[in-house]
């Protein structure tokens, strides 16, 4: 961290050199630096709006768009993309404030979220849950404070069916699951691993099915399972960390997988394909599906013809 951060370091109320050796009763200060002002503003995005109502609505994110604002993402995001959609939508969902957290009105956690730095209402109005940003697929968004609270509800009661389809390594057996708990990476703190450990290590459970099976031949055997994955819990790069740790990587998964390979460089092979819930204000089943994305498809293709291979030597 401080590695990192050498640069906000004073010592003897000076910035030294990295290769610096401290001294007996020198004084060493890290001064934090203030962070940026975040100012949430209309922006023109095209997004995929699978299904709207008065009350909330369901969007179909695409790979490498982040839905709210976070360290290193202040613009260009979802929740910048609704603003510009729909009317008065700050004005409904962004009125919360510490007292109505502390009072228990509205939890201070995010379904799949676990960073302190993001349990800032301010920042994700309308946002109960959220899909990392190479990843695609289905989300569902509050159009009000108060639908908003009852969807972090039924997230946080594990009453939304999230199912997902993913493209991974190996043969995976047909079905299983994977109950390791999950903790931030020692060493990595953008990333997370299996921790069955350490003290702040999550519980975490992950089931799955596979689908469909591929072989190809280019010198050497390559195999591929496509997978029908479905979420219990809900913590942050889960499906990732949890294939990832047992043999088995999401193709295209560029932190938790090693490749040289063009063909897994297209994107991340993982989309949030379907949804399900209990409509929080006529308490109708809802239940959304979608198409892969083109280019998971066209990977899909490329196995199928065993194509692919040629772009490995």
């Amino acid at each position: 961290f401080i590695q990192n951060h050498f640069d906000h370091v004073l010592i003897n109320k000076r910035i030294q050199k990295k290769n610096y050796k401290v001294k007996e009763n020198d004084l060493i200060e890290f001064v934090y630096p203030e962070p940026p002002t975040v100012h949430l503003v209309p922006e023109d995005l095209d997004l995929d709006i699978v299904y709207e109502d008065d009350y909330l609505i369901v969007v179909n994110k695409p790979a490498g768009l982040v839905v709210h604002p976070s360290k290193g993402h202040y613009t260009g995001t979802l929740v910048h993309g609704l603003l510009n959609k729909l009317n008065n939508f700050m004005d409904k969902v962004a009125e919360v404030d510490s007292e109505a957290i502390e009072n228990g009105e509205i939890s201070e956690g995010l379904s799949g979220c676990d960073q302190p730095e993001e349990r800032n209402y301010l920042y994700r109005p309308g946002i109960v849950h959220r899909l990392d940003k190479e990843t695609s697929g289905l989300l569902v968004v509050a159009k009000s404070l108060g639908i908003q609270r009852k969807l972090m509800v039924l997230f946080q009661k594990r009453q939304v069916e999230k199912e997902y389809i993913a493209l991974v390594k190996g043969k995976i057996p047909l079905e299983g699951k994977f109950d390791d708990p999950i903790g931030r990476h020692p060493v990595h703190r953008k990333k997370y691993t299996i921790d069955r450990l350490g003290p702040n290590a999550k519980s975490a459970l992950t089931y799955y099915k596979r689908i469909q099976y591929f072989e190809v031949y280019k010198g050497h055997q390559q195999k591929y399972s496509l997978v029908k994955i479905r979420l219990i819990t809900g913590r942050t790069h889960q499906i990732r960390v949890h294939f990832a740790g047992n043999g088995h990587s999401v193709v295209g998964d560029l932190i938790y997988s090693k490749t040289n390979s063009p063909f897994e460089k297209r994107g991340m092979a993982l989309c949030a394909k379907q949804l399900a819930f209990v409509h929080p204000a006529t308490g109708e089943a809802m239940c959304f599906q979608i198409e892969l994305p083109d280019y998971f498809k066209d990977m899909l293709s490329d196995l199928e013809t065993g194509l692919h291979a040629e772009s490995l030597e």
